[in-house]
């Protein structure tokens, strides 16, 4: 292996580095990238997220390069995030964990735990009725020091957090607000995220940043 072997092993082992497997093609990668970024863009033999990242790639990665990088082996495809810039809006690592769900990859290094906020909405304000009507039984409450309100129902595991954006929208989140995040309690938290996504006429984002199709409002790719 030669001195580009070993530096693309040190960069990938240091990350957020994506690992897909062969059948998965650069322009779906890119067209997947978009439901983060609209804006992004080839350039060169790389992804053009924003002004401050870009995921470079694809690597093709054989089993040498694979030990060398201390990545799993069998996993034939890479691409590797730019380092995280300190005034960047974007989190790289964010980016390649949504993309590796999306498409069946891996990525590495792996995050500790997944956060308890699972859902985000921006949309316009619903009337409380309404919301509480998504989550039946639910009660407001206001945060102390702070202009959110929140749901939550005795009997669902999940709450919303809602409060005024500054372009006048309605910024919502679904949250965990106890026990375990299990695949159900996701699915269920998915569920009431695009219910207020249809109702608000709003934008649903998973944990990761990555845009959900609603009923209302159906997106396309750039």
């Amino acid at each position: 292996m030669g001195v580009f072997d070993f530096l693309l092993a040190k960069r990938l082992r240091r990350g957020p580095t994506l690992l897909l497997p062969s059948s998965v093609t650069p322009r779906t990668v890119l067209e997947t990238v978009r439901l983060h970024s609209p804006q992004a863009a080839p350039q060169g033999r790389a992804i053009r997220i924003d002004d401050r990242m870009r995921l470079r790639g694809p690597y093709h990665v054989c089993r040498e390069l694979a030990l060398l990088a201390r990545l799993p082996v069998g996993w034939p495809v890479a691409y590797v995030a730019d380092a995280p810039d300190p005034e960047a809006e974007i989190d790289p690592a964010a980016v390649v964990a949504g993309l590796a769900e999306r498409l069946g990859g891996l990525y590495r290094p792996r995050r500790a735990e997944r956060s308890p906020d699972l859902f985000a909405v921006t949309g316009r304000a619903l009337p409380l009725e309404r919301l509480t009507g998504l989550l039946p039984g639910a009660r407001p409450r206001k945060l102390p020091g702070f202009d959110i309100t929140l749901l939550s129902a005795g009997w669902s595991p999940l709450e919303i957090a809602f409060c005024g954006g500054a372009d006048g929208e309605m910024d919502y989140e679904v949250s965990v607000a106890r026990g375990p995040i299990t695949p159900a309690v996701v699915e269920q938290a998915e569920r009431l995220a695009l219910a207020i996504g249809e109702a608000s006429g709003g934008v649903v984002r998973d944990h990761n940043g990555f845009r959900l199709a609603t009923p209302a409002r159906q997106y396309s790719t750039p």
